[in-house]
């Protein structure tokens, strides 16, 4: 299981210097337009496989009037911390209990680890806008929320909660 812990984001896209620290379990990324929220997830995509993401060239990831970006991820992939730096000149290196060096080596190890590139991109990552044409009424947002959530699991619970209280209650009496 991977678990994103921090993302350290300097001179890329909007972003001239930032920490977003993450929570373990699901993490709400909110703000005004143009605050820089897709370019987290752009971050992220480009630590993990070092892919600048579609429609953008190398050039539009790094922050206006600067020479470079530079990402830094720390995650937990079944309890071993991992870190990945990658640079826009194409330094990238990957610290665990073992170093890793290389962009492509990298890549090759994220997705022999955690998953494929077009795993990633297909399923996990949507980009700004694509959002929408994959939920386009309420009952599909709603189905595709609770499955994000896992919130069905809580409503079994309740509904398996209530049928134990009248289990008991009856025992009580008895």
């Amino acid at each position: 299981m991977i678990l994103l812990r921090e993302l350290q984001i300097k001179n890329f896209r909007s972003h001239s210097d930032s920490r977003i620290e993450f929570d373990t379990g699901i993490n709400l990324i909110a703000g005004r337009n143009g605050a820089g929220k897709s370019s987290i997830l752009e971050a992220i995509l480009v630590s993990f496989y070092g892919l600048k993401p579609a429609g953008l060239r190398k050039n539009d990831l790094v922050r206006i009037n600067s020479s470079g970006y530079s990402l830094t991820l720390t995650f937990y992939l079944n309890g071993e911390k991992i870190t990945i730096s990658r640079k826009s000149n194409g330094e990238a290196v990957l610290t665990g209990k073992e170093v890793i060096e290389g962009d492509s080596n990298i890549t090759e190890w994220i997705e022999k680890h955690i998953c494929p590139a077009h795993v990633f991109t297909g399923a996990i990552y949507v980009r700004q806008g694509e959002i929408d044409s994959i939920i386009r009424d309420d009952e599909s947002r709603e189905r595709i929320i609770k499955q994000i959530t896992r919130i069905e699991d809580y409503e079994n619970a309740w509904r398996n909660l209530g049928t134990v209280i009248k289990m008991l209650e009856k025992e009580k009496t008895v």
